[in-house]
């Protein structure tokens, strides 16, 4: 059979029409997952492209797979919405979250006296952030140091012990509550140190000086091998030998009746 001079013609001037669309087989090959992070949802594999988010799923059951097809979409953001891996938190995240904690400024290290770029990523706080990439974009494995960016010239900075970050705190209620837990560690010396976890201060406190007898212990002595002030027999203070202290009137008006008989 010959073929139609009209139907050759048509498609040479149609070259849309030259191959056969394939888009919904192919899409339904495409391998389906349903994950809970970055949000209940199931994610789509695209050959080249990577994950993508292509519906939500409103009360979904943590663990289980059975309800894929009741899924229900939630017009929360527009969909697809592509999801990349964070070797930093090591779980996915949003490509538009994940590319807006991405910051690159020239800073100095304390190895190095020259200024260089480093890639730095904003942690879960909003606040902590750390160098993991070189100014080539290559990645750096931790472990990292912690920076923060300066409130007052607002370039990058190592953090201090001032900026570490209490959840749910402001800064001024943070820098408060450490001084607060400064007042207490020095007031209470019975209870630990707050922040480093130490014996407390009474706990270390030792009986002797450095080979001198402490007060108490020489108090002890005293009255056990009788004195002047203490033997019955001297008839002075008879009615202080059972007490641990010695009433200080009491003890000058003896001596003065000795001193002046």
């Amino acid at each position: 059979m010959s073929p139609n001079p009209f139907t050759l013609v048509k498609l040479a001037f149609s070259p849309h029409k030259w191959s056969t669309r394939r888009s919904s087989s192919v899409q339904s090959m495409r391998p389906r997952e349903q994950w809970e992070l970055p949000v209940p949802g199931i994610y789509e594999y695209k050959p080249g492209r990577g994950w993508y988010l292509v519906e939500y799923i409103e009360n979904a059951d943590t663990g289980s797979v059975s309800d894929l097809g009741t899924a229900t979409t939630a017009k929360h953001e527009r969909l697809p919405r592509k999801v990349v891996y964070c070797k930093v938190l090591h779980r996915m995240m949003f490509e538009t979250e994940y590319e807006d904690r991405r910051r690159f400024e020239y800073v100095k290290t304390n190895s190095s006296f020259d200024v260089q770029q480093l890639g730095f990523f904003r942690l879960d706080d909003n606040v902590t952030y750390v160098p993991c990439w070189d100014r080539f974009g290559h990645f750096i494995e931790g472990p990292y140091e912690r920076w923060c960016v300066d409130p007052t010239t607002k370039r990058m900075r190592p953090m201090k012990f001032q900026d570490a970050v209490i959840e749910g705190q402001e800064r001024e209620s943070r820098r408060d509550s450490w001084e607060r837990t400064q007042k207490q560690s020095v007031s209470d010396v019975s209870a630990p140190c707050s922040v480093c976890s130490s014996p407390s201060v009474t706990s270390l406190r030792k009986a002797k000086y450095e080979g001198r007898d402490s007060i108490s212990t020489i108090a002890t002595n005293s009255r056990a091998q009788g004195t002047a002030l203490t033997t019955p027999s001297s008839g002075v203070l008879t009615s202080q030998t059972t007490s641990d202290e010695v009433n200080a009137e009491a003890l000058h008006a003896e001596l003065m009746k000795l001193r002046d008989p």
